[in-house]
C-alpha cells in the first residue's frame, strides 16, 4: 500500500512540474518605400489571397526534402499565410502610390485587378542549405477583364541564424523583395 502512495505522489509531482511548450504567434516585418505620385491613373483592386495545401492554415511549414513537409508544434502565424500576403500586399501597392487608388472591395468603374495565390511560404533546410521560400502565381487583369500577366514569382533568402528572429527576417526579406519584383513587372505590362 505504502508502495502505491508513494507512486501516486511521484506521479502527481511529476504532472505539476511538467507543462506543454506554449504556442507561440508571429508575424512578417516588412518595410516598404515611400509613396510617389501614381503613375498608373486607374485604381487597382487586390482580391484576397488563396493558397495551395499545405499553406491554407497558420502553422509554419518546413521541409527537410523537396518531397517532404512538417509542420512546427509550436509556432504559428497570426493569420494563414493568405491573409498575411493579402493584407502585405494591400499596404506594398498603397505604399508605393504607383496607382490612383488601391482598394479591397471591388470598385465600380475601370479598375486594374489583381490576384495571387501562394504556392510556397516556408522554410527549407536541406542539407547545407537553410532558406526561406516565397511563391506566388500572379495575375493582373484590365479594365477589359483581359490577361496582361500570369506568371510565376519566386523568391528565397538565406536564413542566416536558425533562430525564429532569422527564420522570420529572412521570410520578411523574400516578401518585400517579391513584392518589388511583382510591382516591376506590372509596371512592365501597364504603360
Amino acid at each position: 500500500m505504502k508502495i502505491y502512495r508513494f507512486i501516486g505522489v511521484i506521479s502527481l509531482l511529476v504532472l505539476a512540474c511538467a507543462h506543454a511548450p506554449q504556442t507561440r504567434y508571429y508575424q512578417l516585418a516588412l518595410s516598404f518605400p515611400d509613396s510617389a505620385e501614381p503613375s498608373r491613373m486607374l485604381p487597382l483592386y487586390i482580391k484576397p489571397f488563396s493558397a495551395v495545401s499545405p499553406y491554407q492554415q497558420n502553422r509554419f511549414v518546413y521541409r527537410v526534402s523537396s518531397y517532404e513537409v512538417q509542420f512546427d508544434a509550436y509556432r504559428r502565424w497570426i493569420a494563414a499565410p493568405a491573409e498575411l500576403l493579402y493584407d502585405s500586399a494591400v499596404d506594398y501597392f498603397r505604399s508605393v502610390g504607383a496607382f490612383s487608388q488601391v482598394s479591397t472591395v471591388l470598385p465600380e468603374g475601370p479598375h486594374y485587378r489583381l490576384s495571387a495565390t501562394i504556392q510556397e511560404f516556408d522554410e527549407i533546410q536541406i542539407g547545407s542549405d537553410h532558406l526561406a521560400r516565397v511563391a506566388l502565381w500572379v495575375e493582373l487583369f484590365d479594365p477589359d477583364g483581359l490577361p496582361l500577366l500570369q506568371r510565376r514569382f519566386v523568391q528565397q533568402k538565406p536564413i542566416h541564424q536558425s533562430s525564429v528572429s532569422g527564420i522570420l527576417a529572412a521570410l520578411s526579406l523574400a516578401t518585400e523583395t517579391l513584392f518589388a519584383e511583382i510591382d516591376e513587372h506590372i509596371g512592365s505590362v501597364i504603360r
